[in-house]
This record gives structure tokens, C-alpha cells and sequence, in this order.
């Protein structure tokens, strides 16, 4: 009966690595604003579901704050050189046998990073790329759901986002977007895509100065508050993207599959994460993507320094769940955040709930469970893992990802229109979201409208009524289980 209920389990707060022993220990908690929280060793640490034992790995407030004022140095001095026109593809001019520019910070750049670090083993990399491919519907769900939509729970993030509308514009422009995201990942993540001038290096370094383009534009302007949310895009940023596509994966995997892929395939897909960290600006002395504990360790460090959901996280959060498929589904893709996340960070981002969905949701997650227990039969796992490798390689040479483009767009002005509704300065004199985005003033409307819709087609009803009967039996025989 217990492994029935393994089986149907799928709370991201109690799947084995966010377990900690039983014991009487001190439990502490602090808000973001607290750079001195009174910890220790040994501590409990618990904040929206993340629950986590204090060790020597974890960064305290004060040092990650230090953080925030570093950006990106050999970036930031190779773009000041160059200065390129917002869409110059900087990479290929400075590729170019005929660079414009021959000064010295853009040779050694160039010169830098067409060698590769001795630290760099070949043979991780390529068991951690077979990671992702194998479990990629997994990784997949992960990156949107847990590593998207919980990213920008944190308000100084959303910052950036908000200056430049980056994900809070219309529809098209942030599906345009996101394809431009699953790009770069799908090409690092492809056999030999990372050695150097292959096109999983070329992905991350456009991006990387795409990054510094941002950042060299925001700093410039009068509205970035830089003393208050630090430098655009600076390394604790960066770190925490890092993690949020490196160790958040494997918590997602881990939440798929029941159970945490083997100790070598963590480490080696870290290890694919720090190459691709240190090719996109991080700092080798702050990337903890050198192994599985220490990457852990920094992202419950973020996490208690930057998350605390606001209203701007909320908006953005919807309108990230409303954008796919023009809104259908939205409902669905409420709840199966809600599992990815975990309720307690749900709830602070208010995220709808409703019975029906939550069932329908465990059913479908025991399809996909079943799914990537059967990616490791024997006599399967390799036609799984081909297939999966097709499919990158459609939708990145055939499919929506093959014109992607790191690229800077247009600066938003003070006040700008999307789909005849026009944004609003926020309180700190930024871009508000909450209007700007269609999408989000009629998402509860929406949601009433698929959830009342749904039961009603006679073509779904059966569906509808197993699903619901076998997610309440889940629901209900989980929560006796935890009573007892």
C-alpha cells in the first residue's frame, strides 16, 4: 500500500531531497529585508515549502548583497569598445575576420573563451546532456513551471523585467520570447553543441550579450534605482538563473519520476551548468555549480534572500500560465504549477485552486510518471531517448526555434500601448505589468469560464469523471496517510 502511495505522490515538498532528519532542532525564518538573521549552524530553515538544514554552504543576506553590485566586466568593456547598435549580432562581429573594432578587451575575449577551462570533464558534460534528453518531457515541465513562473517570485528580478518588458508584453512577443529561451537551452543541451564555435557555445555568448546590452541600457537610465536593486542583471541574478535551470531541473525530475536520478547523473548535470555558467558571465569564484550539495546550498540562500512574491510576481505569473494556446487551458496550467511549486509559494502568487483541477492534475502527472519509468526499461530506453533527440532537433532546425534571435529590442517608453491597452508607471517608476498585460485583468473570468465549460461537453465527461474520481482517491488517501 505505501509503494501504491509513493506512486501517486506528488508534493514537491516532500520528495527526498527536501526531507531532513527528525530530531529537536531550532527553527528560524527571516524576510528578504533581513541582511543579519540571527542563524546557525544546525538551524531549521523553512520558507514557502523549501525546508532545509543551515550548513557551512549556504551564503548569509550580507554576502549574496555583495553580489548585486557585480556584473559582468569583460562583457561590459568588450560592448563599451564595440558600442553596437541594438541589433548588431555582436557575436559575429567580433568573429568577423573584418571586426570593426580591434581593441584589445574584444581579442582577449575572443581568445578566452575558444579555450576551454582544464577544470571542464567532456565526458560529464555528455552524460549530463543525455540527462536532459532522456528525461525531457521532465525538464521540460520543470523549466517553465518551477524555474519560470518561481523565478520571478522574487521582486528584484522583476525589476528587469518590468524596464525592459521582457515576458510582460503581448501574447506573440513573449511566445517570441520564451522560443528565444528554449533555444539557447535545447542547443547546449545537444551532444557536442558546447565546444567552442559549435552552436550551443554560440547560443549562450548571444545571450550573454544580450545581457549586456540590458544591463549597459538600464544603467544609463534615470528611472534604475542601482544604490536600492543593485547592478542590471548582476551575478547574484545570474547565479540564480543558473540554478533555477540546473538544480531546479533535477527537483523536477525528482518529482516526475518519484525518486532522484543517480548521484553521478546529478553531478554531471550540474557540471554541464557550470561550463554554461561560466560561458555566460559567471564568475568561477561564485558559480555553485561545482556539485550537487553546494548548488542546493546556494539556491536555499537565494531563495532566502530574494523571495518574497509581490503584486508584480503575481501578474507576471499569470500572464506567463495565460499566454500558451491563446488562455485554453489556463485552469490546467494553474494546478500543475501548484505542483511544481509547491502550495505554500502557489498561494503567495495566488494561483487558483479548484478540486477538479487538482484530481484531473494527479492524473496526468501519472500518465507522465509512467511515461519516464518506462524511458528506463532496457528493451525501450534507447527508442525513448531517439525520439526525444528528434524532436530537439525538429523544433530547433524545423520547428518555431529555428529563426530564434538574441537580440535587444526597442526600449519601452514611460508609457506604451499592447493590444489597444496601455501600460502605466509603476509606484518606482517603472512599466506596470498588471496593466499592460491583456491577458491578466480577465484571467479569473477565464478560468470560471473553462472550469464551468469543461464538465459540461458531452464529449469529455468521461474523462472529466475519471479523472476526477481517481484524483480525489489520490487526494483523499494521501492525506490519511499523513494523519496517521
Amino acid at each position: 500500500m505505501s509503494s501504491l502511495l509513493a506512486l501517486l505522490s506528488f508534493d514537491i515538498e516532500r520528495i527526498p531531497s527536501r526531507q531532513i532528519g527528525k530530531g529537536l532542532r531550532r527553527r528560524v525564518n527571516w524576510n528578504i529585508e533581513k541582511e543579519k538573521p540571527d542563524v546557525r549552524l544546525g538551524d531549521v530553515v523553512e520558507k514557502y515549502g523549501q525546508v532545509f538544514i543551515w550548513s557551512h554552504l549556504h551564503l548569509l543576506p550580507s554576502q549574496l548583497k555583495q553580489l548585486r553590485s557585480q556584473g559582468d566586466d569583460l562583457c561590459d568593456q568588450l560592448l563599451e569598445a564595440l558600442d553596437p547598435q541594438p541589433k548588431d549580432e555582436i557575436l559575429d562581429l567580433i568573429l568577423a575576420d573584418s571586426c570593426p573594432c580591434s581593441d584589445p578587451s574584444i581579442t582577449s575575449f575572443v581568445q578566452m573563451y575558444s579555450e576551454v577551462p582544464e577544470w571542464v570533464d567532456w565526458e560529464k558534460v555528455r552524460r549530463g546532456q543525455e540527462v536532459f534528453i532522456r528525461d525531457l518531457p521532465a525538464c521540460g515541465m520543470s523549466l517553465y513551471y518551477l524555474s519560470l513562473v518561481g523565478g520571478f517570485s522574487a521582486p528584484l528580478i522583476t525589476k528587469v523585467l518590468r524596464a525592459t518588458g521582457y515576458l510582460t508584453s503581448g501574447r506573440k512577443q513573449v511566445v517570441r520570447r520564451l522560443a528565444d529561451t528554449s533555444q539557447m537551452i535545447f542547443e547546449c543541451l545537444m551532444p557536442d553543441s558546447l565546444l567552442p564555435h559549435n552552436k550551443g557555445w554560440q547560443s549562450v555568448l548571444r545571450v550573454r550579450f544580450l545581457h549586456g546590452q540590458v544591463r549597459r541600457r538600464l544603467k544609463a537610465r534615470p528611472y534604475w534605482k542601482e544604490k536600492e536593486w543593485g547592478t542590471p542583471i548582476n551575478q547574484e541574478d545570474m547565479v540564480a538563473t543558473l540554478l533555477a535551470f540546473s538544480y531546479n531541473v533535477l527537483a523536477g525530475i525528482e518529482l516526475i519520476h518519484g525518486k532522484p536520478v543517480s548521484a553521478d547523473e546529478q553531478e554531471s548535470y550540474i557540471h554541464v551548468w557550470r561550463y554554461i555558467g561560466w560561458l555566460i558571465g559567471v564568475d568561477d569564484l561564485h558559480n555553485p555549480c561545482t556539485s550537487v550539495d553546494r548548488a542546493k546550498a546556494a539556491l536555499e540562500s537565494i531563495v532566502m534572500h530574494l523571495l518574497e512574491p509581490d503584486e508584480d510576481s503575481r501578474a507576471v505569473a499569470r500572464h506567463l500560465l495565460q499566454v500558451p494556446r491563446n488562455g485554453r487551458g489556463t485552469a490546467f496550467r494553474h494546478h500543475l504549477c501548484r505542483k511544481f511549486l509547491g502550495d505554500k509559494l502557489a498561494d503567495a502568487l495566488k494561483l487558483p485552486y479548484s478540486t477538479f483541477w487538482q484530481a484531473f492534475t494527479y492524473v496526468f502527472l501519472l500518465f507522465i510518471r509512467l511515461y519516464s519509468l518506462a524511458t528506463r526499461i532496457p528493451y525501450l530506453k534507447n527508442r525513448f531517448f531517439n525520439f526525444h533527440y528528434q524532436m530537439i532537433r525538429r523544433a530547433l532546425y524545423e520547428g518555431e526555434l529555428k529563426n530564434a534571435k538574441h537580440i535587444l529590442t526597442s526600449d519601452p517608453p514611460q508609457g506604451f500601448t499592447v493590444d489597444a491597452r496601455t501600460y502605466k508607471l509603476g509606484v518606482d517608476n517603472l512599466p506596470s505589468p498588471i496593466s499592460g498585460c491583456p491577458a491578466m485583468e480577465v484571467t479569473e473570468t477565464c478560468n470560471d469560464k473553462v472550469v464551468r465549460c469543461f464538465s459540461i461537453r458531452k464529449r469529455n465527461c468521461l474523462l472529466s469523471s475519471i479523472a476526477l474520481i481517481c484524483g480525489l482517491v489520490c487526494v483523499m488517501s494521501m492525506k490519511s496517510t499523513a494523519a496517521h
